[in-house]
């Protein structure tokens, strides 16, 4: 049997150790690194491919959701959550398997062996491949956000903003709409596409494509100031234009 490797990312220690030892006991499946952030990913992956990554989502600095956007093409994503939430973002970006912790020994099998099968079709072209045909155009992302027992269909580019407020995070829609979901700032912003919005606040996320004005402390989205937090000024000068 063909071996496969992986490595495991996940910021809890204990979570991590349950998916080594899962690892171990498949002869064919060698565990090459365990890893307990997605910059590590990133630095181990840049030297050492694998088939598949064994990837938590809520992790700070860079999440499983942006990690998994980084690594599309590249190497094949198994995501291992407590947020099942999350699962259709995870199907948008094509990830080979989606296990809600904690996770049985026989799912993480199964996921595994979905892993070995699709391993039969390359993640890339060949190099002397005819050219693939012309994308189709873009489908704007649509988001699924759950409001008390109404899940409300939400394209990304209607979202203004995103205000937290203790366990709760209202998203701000364009035409003055708004919706109320029980979720924290951490998980709105692994909903929300990173590369269509930006959290400058720990209470505010911003729709990039919205912003009016941006001036030294604060960013304008139509005629609503959203300040900048002194923990995100550096992190966010770059993607603002800031000096």
């Amino acid at each position: 049997m063909t071996e496969l490797t992986c490595i495991a990312v996940d910021d809890e220690p204990l979570a991590l150790a349950v998916l080594e030892d899962y690892c171990h006991k498949l002869p064919y499946l060698r565990l090459v690194a365990a890893v307990r952030s997605g910059v590590d990913a990133i630095a181990f992956l840049a030297q050492q491919p694998v088939d598949f990554v064994l990837l938590d989502i809520n992790m700070p600095e860079l999440t499983g959701l942006q990690l998994a956007r980084h690594l599309q093409g590249r190497t094949r994503v198994v995501f291992t959550t407590a947020y099942p939430e999350y699962a259709l973002t995870g199907y948008e970006l094509d990830v080979a398997d989606y296990l809600v912790k904690p996770v049985p020994f026989d799912r993480f099998v199964q996921a595994v062996e979905k892993v070995r099968r699709l391993a039969q079709t390359p993640t890339h072209l060949p190099a002397a491949a005819s050219a693939p045909p012309a994308p189709a155009p873009p489908i704007p992302e649509v988001l699924r956000i759950k409001s008390g027992n109404q899940y409300h269909h939400v394209p990304a580019h209607d979202i203004l903003y995103a205000e937290g407020s203790g366990n709760y995070v209202t998203f701000h829609l364009s035409g003055g709409r708004k919706i109320l979901a029980l979720m924290t700032m951490t998980a709105a912003e692994e909903l929300l596409p990173a590369a269509d919005f930006l959290r400058i606040h720990k209470s505010y996320i911003i729709g990039l494509r919205h912003i009016r004005l941006v001036d030294t402390n604060d960013v304008h989205i139509g005629s609503t100031p959203i300040p900048i937090g002194k923990s995100y000024r550096q992190s966010v000068k770059a993607p603002l234009g800031l000096s």
